[in-house]
Order: structure tokens, then sequence, then C-alpha cells
């Protein structure tokens, strides 16, 4: 087990703590429904994409019933990978010894093209919050571990590539292209921010910060919005005192006026400041949920009990309602539906691809006040 893994780089990169922080308070199985699933997708895809099918309502080795959605993100993401027609290396391990010896994971896909000298690496996210493949310091992490791997030296391009099919009202393919030339930065940031990491998570915060002074590493807490992806948020004092800080603020002022820009900038600030604490929030209700469940603590003004779940059909009785139904003059039968639009055209594509598609048709989401990424700029201009 790597004490720095790729798919937590974008939080160890910002908090060099956090590897430390998250050996000692890890996430436990269940923790996370939305991660559960991602770990059922991703065993989907495995085996799907080495030709074992996969049909609605498997129970993935986790425990989770895969459903249209999950299955359709992946499908999404499968049909993308071997659309260019090159071997996909699915859920391959890496190390990544460039970075760091404690430095390695396992990528969801890579794909080399020899001819074109172009390295592809994706990722499938089954989150709805939506990632993206910019600057994306998981897929940078894994990127150099595969360059090691191949032994690449030479110039070559590469594609990041992010699907996410459940970020709704966003692109579910979303994909950042650049080459080798513009590597050596994110690496060398990568590099230094794993040393600093490993030194706290091997020798302690107090001793840690003394054998790191002299090089002057900076902080090794930070709170932010990457707090979201720590599984020691609900521990934290760094962060907790972050979240605090917005708390029962009163002043003088009252109304004033302010410009646009000016009024742009603080509603950046405040969704800096909004995803802080919904992270916050989330590590502190899991530790009262967790001291009440498991612990039978008594808690002030907290409890854990049931809510009112929907009305369900039991169990195998789903003829004798239809058929009652039918004996008062009632249908109670749904109507027989197709398969999800996804589902479909990884059906026909060996066949008769595109047959469908003057039946299909993507809907607009609804018109919604976006925040602009702080580096757009870059983004743009990026060769």
């Amino acid at each position: 087990m790597y004490a720095l893994r790729p798919s937590k780089a974008s939080t160890w990169v910002l908090c060099a703590a956090s590897a430390l922080m998250e050996a000692m308070y890890p996430e436990q199985p269940g923790d996370n429904e939305v991660r559960e699933e991602g770990t059922a997708g991703h065993w989907a895809a495995y085996e799907i994409g080495h030709g074992r099918p996969v049909p609605v309502g498997t129970v993935a080795p986790n425990g989770v019933a895969l459903d249209d959605e999950i299955l359709d993100g992946v499908l999404t993401y499968l049909n993308h990978l071997f659309s260019f027609g090159l071997h996909v290396y699915l859920e391959a391990p890496v190390e990544i010894p460039r970075i760091h010896k404690q430095c390695g994971g396992t990528v969801d896909a890579w794909i080399w093209d020899p001819v074109k000298r172009l390295l592809r690496v994706a990722d499938l996210k089954l989150g709805y919050r939506q990632v993206d493949p910019f600057e994306n310091w998981q897929l940078l992490a894994y990127l150099c571990g595969i360059i090691t791997q191949l032994g690449l030296t030479e110039h070559f391009d590469f594609e990041l590539i992010i699907v996410q099919p459940r970020a709704y009202g966003h692109p579910p393919i979303k994909t950042w292209r650049g080459n080798s030339t513009m590597l050596a930065p994110y690496f060398k940031k990568l590099q230094d921010k794993a040393t600093h990491a490993v030194v706290l998570f091997e020798h302690g915060e107090k001793r840690g910060a003394e054998l790191l002074s002299v090089n002057n590493y900076g902080p090794a807490f930070l709170a932010g919005p990457h707090c979201d992806g720590c599984s020691a948020r609900g521990h934290c004092d760094t962060a907790l005192n972050a979240a605090m800080a917005v708390v029962d603020l009163a002043g003088d002022k009252g109304i004033v006026e302010h410009g646009i820009i000016e009024v742009s900038h603080r509603l950046r600030r405040l969704y800096r400041a909004q995803a802080t604490l919904e992270a916050v929030i989330a590590g502190l209700e899991h530790r009262v949920e967790h001291e009440i469940t498991e612990h039978h603590a008594l808690v002030p003004c907290f409890e854990v009990s049931h809510g009112n779940g929907k009305w369900v059909w039991k169990e195998g009785v789903d003829a004798q309602v239809i058929a009652t139904g039918q004996l008062v003059g009632v249908p109670l039968a749904k109507p027989i539906k197709p398969i999800t639009v996804v589902q479909a055209r990884a059906a026909l594509k060996n066949v008769t691809p595109g047959l469908l598609d003057q039946y299909a048709e993507r809907q607009p989401g609804k018109l919604k006040l976006r925040v602009v990424p702080e580096n757009q700029t870059r983004k743009t201009f990026e060769v």
C-alpha cells in the first residue's frame, strides 16, 4: 500500500498533511455511497471491457447493485476508449518513482499510440460534482508513472480524459491535450509536495515539520474545497477553524453599494467558502453518526433515526398485483419501454450503428449560473 495515492493527489498537493491524517482516520467501507457506486462501476467496466457481460441488476463484489444509470456511464466510458481502435489497458497498476517511491496506484485506463506518439490516460468518474482534466493532479501523476513504464524519452503528445456521465449539465467527456514539453513544472510540483507529504506521513506532524523547516515547504495543513476528498476532514482542526470563521459574524456596516466586478469576486470566494463548509459538515456528520450508531453515544441535539422511505411492492408479488388489477379492470402493469439510448447504441454498434439516432435526442438542461475556473485563461490558450 502506497503512502501517496494518485487518486488523492488533488488533496495532498494542496494539503501535505492529508496523507498522514487519512492514515490515522481512514474511510470505512460504506461511508460514501457515491464512491461505492464508483467502485462498482469500475468493476463493471473491467468485466465488460474484457468481454464479460454485466446485466442490469448485477451485484458488484462490493455489494452495490448496478442500475441503468451506472451501466450507461460505464458504456459511455468504454465506447469512447475503444473508439480509438487501439489496445486499452484497464485498471492497470503503476508505480510512480519519479514522483516518490511511496507513490503509486491503479490507472482506470491508458492507451499508447506508437504511430502518432500519443499517450491517453482516462479516468471514469461516477460522482456528480464536475471534475476537470485540465491540470488534474491525479491524471498527471498517472501520466508520469506510465511515461516511466514505457521508457518514453523523445517528444510525445498526451490527452488526459475525464469521463463523467453523471455531472449533469456538463459534457460527459472532457479532454485536455498537450505535449511532453509542458510536463516538467507539473512533475516538479508533484515531487516537492510528495516529499513534504511523505516526511509528515513517516515522522508525524511535529517531527516532520522540524525536518522540513530548513527547506521552507510551507504549512502542512491547508483547508479548502479539496477537504471534501479527505476522510479525516471531521478530525482536522484547520478545516474546522476555517469553517467556523464564517459563523456568527457581526459588524457595524449595513448597506454598501459594490460594483459588479467586486460582487463577482466576492461571489467566487463565497462559493469556495461554501465548498469548504460542505466538506467539513460532511466530515462532522459522519463522526457524530458513527458515535451514535457504533458506540451508542448520547450526543446533544442529534439522533440517528429512519425517515419515511418510499412505498414499494413486497418481494415476489408483481404477478399478483398485475392480476388483481386485471380482475377489477384497472391496468397496473408498466407499459413496455425500450432500453436506454446508451445501451441501445452499444448493442447495435457492431451491427448497424446509428440506426436509431433519428429517434433519440439530448434534452437541454436548465439555465444556470456557472463559475468559470480561475485558470480559465491559461486553459483557453494552453497549447
